[in-house]
C-alpha cells in the first residue's frame, strides 16, 4: 500500500493563546500527524457516552476524542483528534452515525491499515456523500481543511440531532459525541470546549485544526 500522509496542522500555543472554544491557559494538545507509516499503536479501551464520550489508548497513552462536527452550511464533516501521548493505530477503527440509539455499523467509515494518528493530529471525515471514496482522499472540503481525509456516505442531521460513534474494528463503542436538534447557527460548528477536552459549544469551522469559539 503506497504511503500516504495527512498534513493535519495541530500547533503549540502560548498560555493566553485561544484554544479550542474557549480561551485556554495551560495543556495546549501537542504537535502531531497523521499518518500511513509504522509507530506505536493504541489499543483497545473505551470512553464515556454522551456529549463528551471519548478515548482508545494503548495503555491509557493514545486517546482518540470526537472533536467537532459540522451539520449547517454546505458541507457536512466530523472531526477527531488524539489527545493522548502516544500514536493510535487506526487500523480497523470506524466512523458511524446512528441508527436509534445505537451505531449503524452497516454505513460505517473503517480506516485502512497503516493509517496512525499522531498526538495532537487531526482527522477529518467528509460526510454525507453520495459517492464516497474508499481509504485517504485528496478531494475533501471545497474551502480550507485538510488536504487529505476520509468519505462517508452518511449524513448528519442539523435540524432532528444525531450522535457520532467511534468504533472498535470490533464495532464497540469507543467514544461517542450527541449532536442536539439545531444545535447551532447556519455556518457553525459544534465543538469541543476547551479543544480537545471540553463540553461542546458552537464555533467557527475549523477542519483539521484547535477549534475556534464562535462570536
Amino acid at each position: 500500500m503506497a504511503r500516504m500522509e495527512f498534513f493535519l496542522a495541530s500547533m503549540f500555543v502560548a498560555a493566553t493563546a485561544v484554544l479550542g472554544c474557549s480561551e485556554a491557559t495551560e495543556n495546549p494538545p501537542p504537535t502531531g500527524s497523521a499518518s500511513s507509516s509504522s509507530g506505536q499503536g493504541g489499543g483497545g479501551g473505551s470512553g464515556g457516552g454522551g456529549q463528551g464520550g471519548a478515548g482508545a489508548g494503548g495503555s491509557g497513552a493514545a486517546k482518540i476524542v470526537i472533536n467537532e462536527i459540522a451539520a449547517t452550511g454546505a458541507e457536512e464533516w466530523i472531526e477527531i483528534v488524539n489527545v493522548g501521548d502516544a500514536v493510535m493505530d487506526l487500523d480497523g477503527y470506524g466512523i458511524a452515525d446512528q441508527d436509534g440509539d445505537v451505531p449503524k455499523v452497516a454505513e460505517a467509515v473503517r480506516f485502512e491499515a497503516g493509517t496512525k494518528l499522531s498526538p495532537g493530529a487531526y482527522l477529518v471525515i467528509v460526510a454525507g456523500l453520495d459517492a464516497p471514496g474508499s481509504g485517504p482522499q485528496s478531494e475533501c472540503l471545497a474551502e480550507g481543511g485538510p488536504a487529505t481525509c476520509y468519505h462517508a456516505g452518511f449524513g448528519i442531521s442539523a435540524s432532528n440531532g444525531d450522535k457520532i460513534f467511534f468504533l472498535s474494528p470490533s464495532d464497540a463503542i469507543v467514544a461517542e459525541a450527541e449532536y442536539p436538534p439545531a444545535a447551532v447557527a447556519d455556518g457553525q460548528t459544534y465543538g469541543r470546549v476547551p479543544n480537545g477536552i471540553g463540553d461542546f459549544e458552537a464555533c467557527e469551522p475549523t477542519p483539521g485544526e484547535a477549534n475556534t469559539k464562535a462570536p
